[in-house]
This record gives C-alpha cells, sequence and structure tokens, in this order.
C-alpha cells in the first residue's frame, strides 16, 4: 500500500493546497508544543528510514510512557521493548516509532494495540500519559524524561541547581491526574524533595535538611 502521493505530500511539492484547518494542524505537528515531527518526521513520517547520502545512525527508540506498573515504570512482561534485547534497565519500555502513513488506516494502536482510536492516541498524548486504574497493568504513567526535564528547568532557574542525579520518584494516580513525587542531589550534594498533584504543573520544590529528610 502506497501513500506518496496524499494530500500532504501535494502540499510539500507545491501541487496542491492544505485547507484551513490542516494547516493549523500541520503547525502544531511541527511545534515544540506538540513534538511529533521529533519521532515522526521525514519522508515516511518516522525517525527510522534513511536515504542515500544520510548521516549514518544506529536506529532509534522511544518510551511514550504507556504504563508504569506498581510504580517501578515496568511495562507488561510479554512485551518490554528493547530491555528484551540489551538487558539495560534505561531501555525498558523502549520501541521503534512506526510511520504515519495510511495511520487512518491501521488501528489500534501503540505497540501493544492497546489504544484504540486515533483520538485516544491524540489525547494520551496531550494528556503527557495515562492512568490504568485497574488490573494486572494498573498504574499512571507518562513519557520517559517529560517531567525530569521540566523539573531540571524550574530547578536551574530558581534554585541554581544541576541536577546530579534523581534519588527516588514515583508516579501517584490522583484521580484522573497523575501526580510525581521524590527526591534528587544536586551536583553541590544539596538535595530536593519535589512534588506535583497534575502533569504539566510546576512542582512544588523543598530544600531537604538532614534533620528532616
Amino acid at each position: 500500500m502506497i501513500s506518496g502521493d496524499s494530500r500532504y505530500d501535494r502540499h510539500l511539492a507545491g501541487k496542491g493546497r492544505l485547507n484551513a484547518a490542516e494547516r493549523r494542524g500541520m503547525a502544531i505537528y511541527f511545534s515544540e508544543k506538540a513534538e511529533c515531527f521529533h519521532c515522526h518526521s521525514g519522508y515516511n513520517l518516522n525517525d527510522q528510514a534513511t536515504h542515500v547520502g544520510a548521516r549514518r545512525t544506529g536506529p532509534l527508540f522511544h518510551n511514550t510512557g504507556l504504563y508504569n506498573l506498581g510504580g517501578t515504570g515496568a511495562f507488561p512482561d510479554d512485551n518490554q521493548g528493547l530491555i528484551e534485547v540489551t538487558g539495560r534497565a534505561g531501555d525498558m519500555g523502549a520501541f521503534r516509532a512506526p510511520t504515519l502513513r495510511n495511520i487512518a488506516v491501521t488501528a489500534p494502536y501503540m505497540h501493544d494495540g492497546s489504544i484504540a482510536t486515533l483520538r485516544e492516541v491524540v489525547d494520551f498524548y496531550a494528556a503527557g500519559g495515562r492512568v490504568v486504574a485497574d488490573g494486572p497493568n494498573a498504574g499512571a504513567a507518562e513519557p520517559a524524561d517529560s517531567w525530569t526535564t521540566l523539573l531540571q528547568l524550574q530547578l536551574k532557574d530558581s534554585y541554581s541547581c544541576d541536577i546530579e542525579r534523581v534519588l527516588y520518584s514515583r508516579h501517584v494516580a490522583i484521580g484522573k491526574d497523575i501526580g510525581t513525587e521524590g527526591r534528587l542531589r544536586c551536583l553541590d550534594r544539596r538535595e530536593y524533595d519535589f512534588t506535583r498533584s497534575r502533569q504539566h504543573q510546576k512542582f512544588t520544590i523543598r530544600l531537604c535538611q538532614p534533620t528532616v529528610c
């Protein structure tokens, strides 16, 4: 099935025009707000395809935060991603990004088909994760590193702290929201407790005093 002559392709080739809604969607798609293009770019709308003359890189894998079993970031045993090959803990839940060509006719979605519709996929990314309320896959999850990036920026700006490492962290389901809490250490050995009650919210950060922690 070939889809190299879509409305998007004709637009790029100067052979057609997108309508206003499509142009708005394209602007969001290639924005840092939605960040779709980081994994789904290039002529095949993924980061796996290559071409003659391209810089050679290894295959790329991503953890989109689909599961967080037991609050540990684990994925179901039968499909855990790149970790099954490398054995590295950091590769838990990491999978290749598929092409988005013909995406409207290739439901269900995600590596395990656990999201039924494109609308639900968009809602999943807009929420920054999901809460699986019960069952064997219960847990509150979000894309790997998304909350740590926000935390790093906040600490750098407000506390002049460069993170040495996160000592511990966990996600907490609060209704339909996903909270995050934990403790970290700065390069200068200061330690801070951090918490937030929902995603995309600023963290409440408290200096961890030796007599208190």
